[in-house]
């Protein structure tokens, strides 16, 4: 197994400068609010904040572009045709790696403003699926035929044979080990897979659709599609908690830095944002999002959240302190 860091220079890069593409903020942008909303009409498959929230990457059918958060202004782009279907899957230190599954590559590693991308290849061939970021550098996902190769810097391959579907994955960024939804056809089983550093493989009995780990507090948190009920477990499958959610579970989102859950849901044409108390399981408070939202994004610190929706983007900045205080009324 070998990892290739090849540079392809592009057409010039797009650099755009005060057009918003036809996006519009149609938000609340008061300071007298705990949270203020930008919500810009346009469609995006995925999305990253950046630490502290101000800026936005988010593939699109234009491509994999960067925007100002508050004025929605954008800054650099990828040229259209470079990709198919792009999906910005995680940061890896300043540098954005994008997966294109309609392509038959590795991860394309991208600085913002840069005119080339850094590809990381499999040299047995395999196409990127998935990726996420560790202290490490990167980890990736590479299916090839009916088998997949986890390739994470400085750690040995592993590989899954047979490789089921992969519902949903978390990577612990201090060590580098994965968690995988992971659903086996073959066999007919689900679970979570635990893929740790040495790669040993462990099976962990919990819901695979919905996964979110907490590196603070060494907790996992799982839910099922369709489900109301979000469960908190150890890294070895312990009980801490689970709390049912009023709705239909579409993602979850650990909040690190706040020991905060955020986890999306509709209930009929209504949707919400439901913050749960990690250490205790409680719900502290709800707030209003569209019923098309169908993702969370977070930054790093936990002051930004982005919701994507069907052509359209919220992105909430939230004074927490505010917020949790007006509604418990302390």
């Amino acid at each position: 197994m070998t990892r290739t860091h090849t540079t392809l220079v592009t057409a010039a890069l797009l650099v755009l400068v005060g057009c918003k593409f036809g996006w519009e903020d149609t938000g609340e942008d008061s300071d007298d609010n705990a949270v203020k909303t930008h919500s810009y009409d346009f469609e995006a498959s995925s999305l990253l904040l950046s630490d502290d929230g101000r800026e936005a990457v988010m593939g699109t059918s234009a491509g994999v572009v960067v925007i100002d958060v508050a004025s929605g202004d954008p800054s650099a782009t990828t040229p259209s045709e470079d990709f198919t279907e792009p999906l910005v899957e995680t940061w890896v230190g300043d540098q954005v790696a994008i997966v294109d599954r309609g392509l038959d590559a590795g991860v394309f590693l991208w600085t913002p403003g840069e005119l080339s991308y850094d590809l990381r290849e499999d040299d047995e061939g395999a196409n990127a699926s998935n990726a996420r970021g560790f202290d490490g550098g990167l980890a990736w996902i590479g299916r090839r035929a009916e088998n997949c190769r986890v390739l994470r810097d400085g750690l040995d391959l592993a590989t899954l044979q047979p490789c089921g579907y992969i519902r949903d994955l978390d990577i612990v960024r201090s060590s580098g080990a994965l968690f995988l939804g992971y659903d086996d056809d073959e066999a007919g089983t689900t679970y979570v897979m635990r893929l740790d550093p040495d790669g040993s493989q462990v099976q962990i009995d919990a819901p695979i659709d919905h996964l979110s780990w907490d590196d603070t507090r060494q907790t996992l948190f799982v839910a099922a599609a369709d489900s109301s009920t979000v469960q908190a477990v150890t890294a070895d499958g312990g009980p801490v908690f689970s709390v049912e959610i009023d709705g239909t579970i579409v993602d979850l989102l650990a909040l690190e830095q706040e020991g905060l859950l955020a986890v999306l849901a509709t209930k009929g044409a209504d949707a919400h944002v439901h913050i749960v108390d990690q250490y205790t399981g409680d719900e502290l408070r709800l707030i209003d999002t569209a019923s098309s939202s169908t993702g969370l994004a977070a930054s790093a610190d936990s002051s930004t959240i982005a919701i994507l929706q069907a052509d359209r983007l919220a992105i909430l900045e939230i004074d927490w302190d505010r917020l949790l205080t007006d509604d418990t009324g302390e």
